[in-house]
């Protein structure tokens, strides 16, 4: 007769082991899908330039002059048309291969249609308006470009205290200027950036440094992390999202006001880009890409009708990508849906294409024919 006590101690045990090998297996699974971090850095800070940071030449995705893209001349040789593509970590080109950013695609697009024009892709992850200005005056000038093209994304008006987090501790101050709503910094960004710097605190107190040392707890702690209230609004029986960024809860409602404290930031941006680039004599062409929720056909808001009302009244040309993509199968255009994660922002080889073509026709048809 087997003795009750004996009985439940191998019961126990049996148990006890077939936890282990479960969390044995699951950590396991979590290191071989968690990707091996690159510890080189992508950026770099640059204290002594008004553009704070930039690509790190060291990177071998990086170029020795601060480009995810080949070396060019300067000065430009003479009978050289170039194209200079300003923006964030769209025209970086996350995700894509180096030969498939919106630079070549842009590039291959004017080929395709007879132009051979040198496309330079000075985009920097996280950069606003303000660090596109400042690049420009400050370095991107030297390019020589007949033609300068920013490419804005609906993004590019968050707070950089939130979205530049890759660069937190490394920039000690952040120029009120590159700011675009001072009062929204301090009443929303700040409480935000002390949770996660409370967070942040913890993690490093035992025992939590220690299993963060596990593929397994870092992948479960990331799933248990409260999200960032993301605005949505319901319109005819349907609930559309607002939302422009992952670090906090700012609207797409901001853009679609011009009296906005974030669309007068703006405005001045663009407009001081577009003086500065006329005053090297050359052509500027403002562009701009959407977000994934808006390639919907039903979607009720476009942000980009103010940008477009925007652009006649100060003279600047402007194209707009959203009619090339809406329609569309949106996981083909953009990376997030084909990745699993809820990336709105970036696009995909196919949808840089799209856009890229979209753009080449423009230029080919209303630009190139203005060019020296």
């Amino acid at each position: 007769m087997t003795h009750p006590k004996r009985t439940l101690r191998k019961r126990l045990a049996l148990a006890l082991g077939a936890t282990l090998v479960a969390l044995a297996l699951g950590e396991l699974a979590a290191r071989i899908l968690e990707p091996t971090p690159d510890k080189r850095s992508l950026h770099r800070t640059l204290l002594d330039r008004p553009y704070l940071y930039g690509l790190d030449p060291s990177h071998p995705e990086v170029s020795s002059q601060g480009l995810r893209d080949r070396e060019f001349a300067i000065p430009k040789p003479p009978g050289t048309r170039r194209i200079l593509l300003l923006g964030d970590s769209v025209v970086y080109g996350v995700g894509v291969p180096r030969d498939a950013t919106l630079s070549r695609a842009l590039e291959n697009a004017l080929s395709s249609r007879g132009h051979e024009v040198e496309v330079v892709n000075s985009g920097c992850h996280g950069w606003s308006t303000y660090n596109q200005l400042h690049f420009y005056r400050d370095h991107g000038h030297a390019f020589g470009a007949d033609l300068v093209v920013l490419v804005f994304c609906l993004n590019d008006i968050v707070d950089p205290r939130l979205h530049w987090r890759y660069s937190q501790g490394l920039i000690p101050s952040i120029p009120d200027a590159a700011i675009p709503n001072l009062e929204y910094s301090r009443t929303h960004s700040t409480p935000i950036l002390e949770d996660q710097r409370d967070v942040e605190l913890r993690r490093r107190s035992f025992p939590w440094s220690t299993l963060r040392r596990s593929a397994l707890f870092r992948k479960i702690a990331k799933l248990l992390e409260p999200g960032v209230h993301q605005p949505r609004r319901e319109v005819d029986g349907r609930t559309w999202p607002l939302r422009l960024t992952g670090e906090d809860d700012l609207s797409i409602d901001v853009l679609m006001d011009p009296k906005s404290t974030e669309w007068v930031w703006l405005g001045a941006q663009l407009t001081a880009l577009h003086d500065a680039v006329r005053a090297q004599s050359a052509e500027f062409l403002l562009t701009s890409v959407p977000l994934a929720y808006q390639l919907d056909p039903e979607y009720p808001y476009d942000p980009q009708d103010e940008l477009t009302k925007f652009a006649a009244a100060k003279g600047i040309d402007y194209v707009a990508a959203l009619p090339a993509l809406r329609g569309k199968i949106t996981e083909d255009m953009f990376l997030g849906f084909l990745s699993g994660y809820d990336d709105i922002w970036h696009l995909s080889v196919e949808g840089l294409q799209v856009v890229a073509e979209r753009y080449a026709e423009h230029i080919a048809t209303q630009v190139i024919p203005r060019l020296k």
